[in-house]
């Protein structure tokens, strides 16, 4: 009898503890999210050197699946992915931002996801954000570069010289000839004969003459001096709306620095 007693015991014990109506829990994996990524390099914008006022606009050129959510940052953070920037302020959304004057010297970002694809894209212009002064100096660069074109088998040389503005910005429509006149080129070789072009960059205009040579020509003292006589007709060709001042007015190279992305 005591050991059908014992038996019976643990048959309840088995039968109480064995059927627990709540088992614990399964840590399980999240569910694997199967949408496809957003292409990164999407995102284009169709104001690279944003002036306080003027509106950005954003846009997607591959196809985004579902719908689009647009998000505006600004920082100060000169980084080229979004994703490294660590402070950053939103400023708004949608495809459209207008710049404001509490923007300026900011970076800003546009970013956009899509309902129906991981990840985001995102770009920034090519500068900060500038102002309209009414005051600002210019200021004379050069670097004088030579690398070998595999295009033709030559030495191709050439002398960049830049215009930078301490703030404000070159019209669209300065070019090469025009910035040329505002530059007095001298030295070893005469890069004032070479082939030239201009571009205006924001704050920068770019000037590039250029040369290619079967061998490398020899160089001494390449100088470029601003015409400070022409400040005026200069600040005309920019949205500075006082006076233009002088800053760096020359500049020089006796060497080559050597280059590969001359090609």
């Amino acid at each position: 009898m005591t050991n059908k007693i014992i038996l019976w015991a643990m048959l309840a014990m088995v039968m109480v503890f064995g059927c627990d109506n709540n088992p614990p829990e399964i840590d399980r994996p999240p569910p694997i999210d199967k949408r496809p990524y957003l292409n990164s390099l999407g995102v284009q914008l169709n104001n690279p050197y944003p002036v306080v006022g003027e509106t950005i606009t954003a846009s997607f050129i591959y196809d985004g699946i579902g719908t689009p959510s647009w998000k505006w940052y600004k920082t100060t953070q000169d980084e080229h992915y979004l994703s490294s920037v660590t402070n950053k302020t939103s400023i708004g959304s949608g495809t459209t931002y207008t710049v404001k004057q509490a923007d300026k010297d900011y970076w800003i970002w546009a970013e956009v996801s899509y309902s129906g694809n991981q990840g985001t894209a995102s770009k920034r212009p090519q500068s900060t954000v500038i102002g309209i002064p009414a005051t600002a100096t210019v200021s004379v660069s050069m670097k004088a570069e030579r690398g070998f074109s595999s295009y033709d088998n030559s030495i191709r040389h050439r002398v960049t010289v830049t215009l930078t503005l301490s703030d404000g910005k070159w019209y669209p429509n300065v070019d090469g000839s025009t910035g040329k006149q505002w530059v007095t080129m001298s030295g070893t070789p005469n890069v004032s004969t070479w082939d030239s072009d201009g571009l205006p960059l924001g704050r920068e205009l770019t000037l590039f003459y250029e040369k290619r040579e079967p061998t490398a020509l020899s160089i001494s003292n390449i100088t470029a001096t601003l015409k400070t006589e022409l400040l005026s007709t200069m600040r005309n060709n920019t949205n500075v709306t006082g006076t233009l001042t002088a800053g760096t007015t020359t500049v020089s190279a006796s060497q080559w620095t050597t280059s590969s992305s001359l090609y």
